[in-house]
């Protein structure tokens, strides 16, 4: 799995060498430069989901954290120029901070069967079996490397491959349970747990490949984008506090996005853009857990676990070409 810095590293040496029809001495001059300015809403959700098997019973847990918030970002851009409807070549970097912390529910489940509840309350319980739920505040970081390639069939159309790297990585400080059993459960696995509760970070690494469309009209330019890849990696890490237990996984598995945008050109080099985006990420893989204090202190599993994420983005940005 190329590193986040790979693809950054690939472009900056694309830039340096200097395209056919370069000015002598002018090392920008067979490029189209591009900055950019963004904001966006992001929603959705990232999760885990894990199971636990021995011989005498089974359980599973799955904690969903919110996704949701203000991003603020800067796209650069830089493509070769191009001769009227030539075919050319368009490199782009894009880093995005959330501003002051995303909030939202982070929701968590648990669901024993029935020799586990017997275990656990004494008497059998179908379905779900604890549910909480708690504050959780985000901070996330989202970094992009991408290339694609235009080709102009005809007049005003553009088509082309588009190749990439995105590294996600969202960090959770969550407080304040609120617990809720059911059935059984309820007497002893119900109440309100104020203050930290578990710290988690996640961070999503993804080698995609695509294709791209864009219709230029006048002064308007729509856009429509997919890409897929089955190269997406997944790391997290799950310090549950209360319990004295860390949880840790490393998956891999695949991972889509699909985009529409748009572009009003104002003159004289500025622009307005929108862009809309929903994508999704699924791995699989082991989580390692360690219990770091209390009466468990020392206890080791490993354990199945699912890492999935629901994304939807919508920005707005300006830009100004040089």
């Amino acid at each position: 799995m190329p590193r986040p810095w790979t693809l950054f590293t690939l472009a900056a040496a694309a830039l340096s060498a200097p395209p056919s029809g370069a000015v002598a001495g002018e090392p920008f001059s067979g490029w189209e430069l591009e900055g950019e300015v963004a904001g966006a809403l992001v929603g959705g959700h990232t999760t885990y989901h894990i199971d636990i098997v021995d011989p005498t019973a089974t359980a599973a847990s799955e904690l969903e954290f919110p996704l949701g918030g203000f991003l603020v970002g800067l796209r650069a851009r830089a493509a070769t120029r191009r001769e009227q409807e030539s075919d050319r070549w368009v490199f782009q970097l894009s880093g995005f901070l959330s501003g002051a912390g995303g909030s939202g529910t982070m929701r968590d489940s648990d669901w024993l069967d029935n020799a586990a509840d017997v275990q656990v309350v004494g008497a059998a319980h179908p379905g779900k079996d604890i549910y909480s739920e708690s504050d959780a505040t985000l901070h996330a970081r989202v970094l992009e490397a991408r290339v694609h390639w235009e080709l102009h069939p005809t007049p005003g159309w553009a088509v082309g491959p588009v190749a990439g790297l995105l590294h996600e990585r969202f960090e959770y400080d969550v407080r304040n349970a609120n617990q809720l059993g059911y059935g059984p459960y309820a007497a002893s696995f119900t109440g309100f747990t104020p203050g930290p509760v578990l710290d988690y970070e996640v961070s999503y690494r993804i080698v995609y490949a695509g294709a791209r469309a864009a219709l230029v009209r006048g002064e308007l330019t729509a856009t429509a984008e997919v890409w897929a890849s089955p190269f997406a990696a997944a790391e997290d890490r799950d310090d549950h506090l209360l319990r004295g237990k860390v949880g840790t996984t490393e998956a891999n598995g695949w991972a889509w996005q699909a985009n529409l945008g748009g572009r009003l050109s104002l003159g004289g080099g500025h622009f307005l853009a929108m862009q809309a985006s929903h994508g999704r990420v699924r791995a699989t893989g082991t989580q390692h857990q360690v219990y770091y204090a209390g009466p468990d202190a020392g206890l080791r599993a490993d354990v199945a676990a699912i890492i999935t994420s629901a994304q939807t983005v919508g920005s707005l940005s300006y830009l100004h070409r040089w």
